[in-house]
């Protein structure tokens, strides 16, 4: 299993007392459980209320400050199959006010992510992290580029903090 993709659960890193404090074992150990349990409650929620949820949020989203005044957004395409927010028609929404979407790409030998701009979101593709990446050849967005960025989460509590997948590709990028 390759602990960058997202959607799959890389587990907590092996704890060593030599080299993580007692309280960040625990803390380590608690998140995992927490993926755990959020991907399955996810899992269990029917479709019909996965796309009412994804429109509450786009909803939302749509009268955010900060999507309405931006000229770019990056996005996530959705795993369906997991369950995910579905923002395709916030794509949609976007470039008709002709907005830029970008999207999350990984490069396999770092692991590294950047975002890439996409003019056609049919020509996002898996390209091995279990999620729809731009082409290779797309337009790299650069620092400035991107004016507001949605992200995944398998749960954000009510102070809003993110629950992510495990691999830490948003952490690092952002």
């Amino acid at each position: 299993m390759n602990p960058h993709r997202r959607g799959t659960d890389p587990g907590p890193p092996e704890p060593h007392s030599h080299s993580l404090a007692p309280e960040e074992v625990i803390r380590v150990k608690v998140k995992a459980e927490l993926r755990k349990r959020m991907r399955g409650v996810r899992k269990t929620a029917p479709l019909e209320a996965c796309a009412e949820r994804s429109a509450k949020i786009i909803a939302a989203l749509v009268e955010h400050p900060a999507v309405k005044a931006a000229k770019s957004a990056a996005l996530f395409w959705p795993i369906l199959t997991r369950h995910e927010v579905d923002l395709r028609s916030l794509d949609e929404l976007l470039r008709a006010r002709g907005g830029r979407v970008a999207y999350p790409s990984i490069d396999p030998d770092t692991g590294d992510m950047v975002f890439r701009f996409v003019d056609d979101p049919t020509k996002l593709e898996e390209a091995g992290y279990g999620f729809s990446e731009p082409p290779k050849d797309a337009v790299v967005a650069t620092s400035g580029d991107i004016d507001v960025v949605i992200v995944p989460a398998l749960a954000v509590d009510p102070t809003g903090h993110r629950l992510g997948y495990g691999a830490g590709h948003y952490d690092r990028t952002l």
